[in-house]
């Protein structure tokens, strides 16, 4: 989706200092270059089969396809796919895989952006109470953002940050909103939803026009939440 080329083979051999540090600049070269992972692959594979699922089941009003797509999406090791699967059954299993894939990718020795959606999950799960970790919610939130996740930005400010430094909630906004948007504009179906979400909670007539582009995009990419969004609160 985002890259140009498809070259790289991750070796699952135990990584030692040197070598960590060597793949994490290997991974930056690669996203400045635009280079298509085989990791890529599966996560952009696995972030379609969740807006699939969304669209199931908030707009065709199938919940068993939609959960059937959550599980094929999980199986692929995406976090949030299997967070949001565990979300709906309840199940201890269910529950206890989703932490376990959500804090592998999170913690990853070569951690990147997406990565930091992981620690966005994990955190949201430890807001839930259902998620046993050492790390706090905060915690969670602030590696997400400092990994560059438009999500974990937001939650950091929202639920955290604009408690003790209101200014300083309103930068780590803006920074959400500008990785959003850029997200958005490579056809990241959640992170248009999200763009819209924002843009709708400001209230503004400008910015409610704005959330309708923004959820449009998403619709239009696939995004159920988005396009119910749009049913909600149509603007001509």
């Amino acid at each position: 989706m985002l890259f140009t080329l498809k070259t790289l083979l991750l070796s699952s051999a135990i990584l030692t200092q040197d070598d960590m540090a060597l793949q994490a600049k290997v991974n930056t070269l690669l996203s400045q270059n635009r280079v298509q992972t085989l990791h890529d692959e599966k996560r952009d594979k696995a972030a379609k089969l969740v807006s699939q699922s969304s669209y199931a089941s908030v707009i065709e009003h199938n919940e068993d396809l939609g959960l059937e797509l959550l599980q094929e999406a999980c199986n692929l090791e995406y976090g949030r796919a299997c967070w949001y699967y565990a979300y709906e059954t309840l199940e201890e299993a269910d529950i206890s895989h989703a932490q376990a894939v959500l804090q592998k990718s999170c913690f990853s020795p070569v951690a990147d952006k997406y990565n930091g959606e992981s620690c966005t999950y994990l955190g949201i799960m430890v807001s839930n109470n259902k998620a046993d970790i050492v790390e706090s919610e905060q915690e969670l939130y602030n590696r997400a953002c400092n990994l560059g996740d438009g999500w974990g930005c937001y939650r950091l400010a929202k639920d955290f940050v604009i408690d003790e430094d209101i200014e300083k909630a309103k930068e780590i906004e803006e920074k959400a909103l500008s990785i959003l948007l850029q997200d958005c504009s490579k056809s990241e179906a959640a992170s248009c939803y999200f763009a819209g979400s924002m843009y709708a909670e400001r209230g503004s007539e400008d910015d409610i026009v704005k959330a309708h582009e923004f959820y449009k995009k998403g619709c239009n990419l696939g995004d159920g939440v988005s396009c119910y969004e749009l049913q909600m609160n149509k603007h001509e």
